[in-house]
């Protein structure tokens, strides 16, 4: 567990320039709390910033910003049947990817977990796919009344929102998918 951390000005040839977090089929946990993940790099295929394959991984209060992959995602690429994800109040902008997801990716074989509050936001660094996230995996947006996001599959062009999205019609408070 990382509380306080400050990952940054990393390197790797393959997956996660700033962690490689490998629990498939361990029951691998992890955890960063108040954390700013940012200036990482990944040259090869793969993930600039976190690389989550498998476990459980949550993530509340970090900063995820800057990190480049030169051949993949850029911030947080989540893979693994047995992968549960959790986000909230998260904020993740400016990563760098020449393709795929510039801010988060969560591929098909994810079974389950959540995103609540988290600020996605378009900065200055060009995102070569114009992809703010792609979410395939089975991930819930946990929204404010108010508010929706669609279920996933879902990819999102770049843009800047906090939490869910998408405002609900007048007279419907929203979903949970």
């Amino acid at each position: 567990n990382f509380t306080g951390c400050s990952i940054y000005s990393n390197q790797a040839r393959g997956m996660g320039g700033g962690v490689h977090a490998f629990g498939q089929g361990t029951g691998g946990r992890v955890s960063f709390v108040d954390c700013e993940i940012y200036s990482n790099w990944s040259r090869d295929r793969a993930v600039g910033g976190v690389f989550i394959r498998g476990g459980t991984a949550t993530f509340i209060g970090c900063t995820i910003r800057h990190n480049t992959a030169a051949r993949g995602i850029g911030g947080i690429a989540v893979a693994g049947y047995d992968a549960y994800l959790v986000m909230h109040s998260n904020t993740l902008y400016d990563n760098s990817a020449a393709y795929g997801a510039c801010e988060l990716d969560v591929n098909g074989e994810v079974p389950s977990g959540e995103l609540f509050n988290n600020t996605f936001r378009a900065g200055t660094v060009a995102c070569a796919g114009n992809l703010l996230f792609s979410i395939v995996g089975a991930i819930q947006f946990v929204c404010r009344p108010g508010t929706y996001m669609r279920a996933p599959p879902i990819t999102m062009p770049t843009s800047t929102f906090t939490g869910c999205k998408y405002k609900c019609p007048s007279g419907v408070l929203g979903n949970r998918t």
